[in-house]
């Protein structure tokens, strides 16, 4: 435990920063009250504020490119949020860049596919949902958690599959939805058995549920 010298409250370790200039390597503030110090001396004088970030990143590029992915991993929908407003505001520049750098734009892009395959293939399925008249989207992320509400089971047989594939529980010229709620893991015997069709005449026709793929 450790006393913090701004709110005299004890408080355990991970409370408070590390400070390789404290003999306990800690700050005597805690988290908090630091945080608050650092608003304070912000709103004081914004300018000064921010020169200093910009001079201590500049010193410290590893240390600050570690702290952007850390905040990244931790925020994507914050990440995405600014990335769509910044590309609305600039989709101008964008273009011109990608027009005058062809060759870069198509190998990052290739290098970026390669990395994510999951996400390209999310990319495509989402595509098609559009042009079948879905105005939803269901992304990789998305699809994974999906995957684990079914414990990697098929929807359908209720069987265990290796290679789980997307199944609209109600087909999409049909009205269905690409999102979580009408998107289903089935395993390939069921999901080309059951078509494009309604879960309920293709269990009427006796297979389905109570009939497990083998």
């Amino acid at each position: 435990m450790k006393r913090c010298t701004g709110c005299a409250a004890e408080k355990p370790a991970s409370d408070f920063y590390r400070d390789k200039q404290k003999k306990d390597g800690l700050s005597s503030r805690c988290k908090p009250c630091k945080n608050a110090d650092n608003r304070a001396h912000f709103l004081a004088d914004p300018t000064a504020a921010r020169r200093g970030k910009r001079k201590w990143a500049k010193a410290n590029p590893g240390r600050m490119r570690a702290l952007g992915d850390r905040w990244r991993a931790a925020n994507p929908a914050k990440v995405k949020a600014s990335f769509a407003k910044w590309a609305k505001a600039n989709k101008p520049k964008i273009v011109e860049w990608r027009e005058s750098h062809r060759e870069v734009f198509r190998k990052a892009a290739k290098n970026w596919a390669a990395r994510h395959p999951e996400n390209v293939k999310a990319a495509c399925r989402n595509r098609r949902a559009r042009i079948a008249g879905s105005s939803s989207q269901l992304t990789a992320f998305d699809w994974v958690g999906r995957l684990d509400e079914f414990c990697g089971l098929c929807a359908y047989c209720l069987v265990a599959t290796d290679r789980p594939t997307q199944d609209h529980f109600r087909p999409l010229f049909r009205g269905g939805q690409h999102d979580c709620e009408n998107v289903v893991p089935a395993c390939g015997s069921c999901n080309s058995s059951k078509r494009d069709g309604l879960v309920f005449d293709w269990v009427s026709r006796g297979v389905g549920v109570c009939q497990p793929s083998t």
